[in-house]
């Protein structure tokens, strides 16, 4: 072990291929072996463990000292609202998406904006962003923490073994004290959203981890050696995560006021509690969501009028975060069984408050090929929001790639309410079903470690 230790020193860590070589050469390594020599390389390899991280400046704006990584025996004691951070709409408070991030950009890039927009413009939706809403409308009204974001497509156990922690935002236009048509609310969001999901990585060797990922994707059966390296990897990245979002309190607030999923607690604290906490947040952000490590962005929208119940048209859009950058890709669903895709929407799925997209209708009687598996999956017609409530919410028998973006957003109260952690224009926050149970499972998953 000693050699191979010193070998690895070396090589410096740059290569993962190279370190797989070296990991393989000494024959006389047992199973638990592998294991603490991955343990050993996770921490001298990203910095992390048990030292103290020193003083660092956070962006343009923020300055900011790492929290000491959260211990694994203390992730038990995360609570709700640790994980899932819901902001109200507050004129001159929260987070824009001007923010600069500690890559120099801002959280929300313009350019973003823009290609969402131009996006929608070839759908129902047509230049509504652009007619309806300014930049500096666009802010931040919740966040969620994700410490198990399955990287496969089949639900189950293997899911929360191959998985990796993300941070997941979600945007939306706000106005204030504003006309509605009979009266002026305090606040108002227009019925639309963009969510936008950020992997986490160490303080470096971002392409190390990308790689062990994508070589465990490709594997029909996965390597156990390599899923070893995934855990050790895994628990050393979400130790620092946990501990910035535990940081994240206030000194002021006992642990059960965090355990209801509710707004944030700082934020409903008067300012000597919740200036401090934006604080906290937008340093974290400048951290966490800095541009390049945004993998996944979506976007839902109403056309143009904002009358929901009236128009009775949404319509969700898909990208690739690529270096900073968005790519459109098609919505497409896949199997929970076989991880196949079984439905290709193409680049938009449209739905009513009642039925799913025509296309995925027409698909089923005409015979498609998966129509019995996509009925199972897809709300189709009305009745199937009270058929498939439980299997759709329930993730350990539904991820987010076997269902379309607007069943897994159709479960609310109202028909016409598809947001699932935002705002329906003047109305209390939405905590969609799916939500509510994402953040119990995944509290479940912290406590099992």
């Amino acid at each position: 072990m000693a050699r191979l230790v010193h070998s690895i020193e070396a090589a410096g860590f740059n290569d993962l291929q190279h370190t797989r070589l070296l990991l393989r050469e000494d024959c006389t390594m047992n199973r638990h072996s592998v294991q603490h020599m991955a343990l050993y390389l996770a921490a001298i390899s990203f910095n992390f463990g048990c030292m103290e991280l020193p003083t660092e400046l956070v962006g343009d704006q923020h300055e900011k000292r790492r929290a000491r990584p959260l211990d694994i025996d203390s992730w038990s004691g995360l609570q709700a609202q640790d994980i899932a951070i819901l902001l109200p709409r507050v004129v001159g408070e929260g987070i824009g998406a001007d923010l600069v991030t500690g890559s120099g950009e801002q959280l929300m890039q313009p350019s973003w904006l823009a290609e969402v927009s131009a996006a929608f413009e070839s759908t129902d939706v047509e230049d509504a962003l652009e007619r309806e809403n300014w930049v500096e409308e666009w802010e931040l009204v919740s966040m969620r923490i994700a410490p198990c974001s399955p990287l496969g497509k089949i639900p189950g156990r293997a899911a929360e073994e191959f998985c990796w922690p993300e941070v997941r935002l979600v945007w939306q236009p706000n106005q204030y004290d504003f006309w509605v048509g009979w009266a002026t609310v305090e606040a108002h969001s227009d019925d639309r959203a963009i969510h936008a999901l950020y992997r986490v990585y160490p303080d470096s060797n971002r392409e190390m981890v990308d790689e062990l990922i994508e070589r465990l994707k490709g594997q029909s059966t996965r390597s156990e050696d390599d899923m070893e390296l995934l855990r050790a990897l895994r628990t050393q990245v979400l130790a620092q995560l946990l501990g910035d979002v535990v940081s994240l309190r206030g000194t002021q607030n006992s642990l059960i006021e965090y355990s209801e999923l509710d707004l944030r607690v700082e934020s409903m604290s008067g300012d000597e509690e919740s200036a401090p906490f934006y604080k906290r947040l937008a340093s974290f952000l400048s951290d966490y969501a800095t541009p390049e490590k945004l993998h996944t962005l979506t976007a839902f929208s109403l056309p143009e009028g904002r009358n929901p119940s009236g128009t009775d048209i949404w319509v969700f859009l898909a990208f690739d975060g690529e270096r900073g950058k968005l790519k459109q890709r098609p919505i497409q669903v896949v199997s929970p069984r076989t991880g196949e895709v079984i439905f290709d929407y193409g680049t938009n799925e449209t739905v009513t408050g009642a039925t799913g997209d025509h296309r995925l209708r027409d698909a089923i009687e005409n015979g498609h090929e998966h129509a019995r598996e996509l009925t199972k999956q897809m709300v189709v017609e009305p009745r199937d929001r009270a058929q498939l409530r439980e299997r759709i919410n329930n993730p350990s028998k539904t991820l987010v790639a076997n269902t379309s973006c607007a069943t897994c957003h159709s479960f609310n109260d109202l028909s016409f309410d598809f947001h699932n952690l935002s705002y329906l224009q003047e109305m209390e926050m939405t905590i969609a079903p799916r939500v509510r149970n994402d953040v119990t499972a995944d509290l479940s998953w912290l406590r099992r470690r």
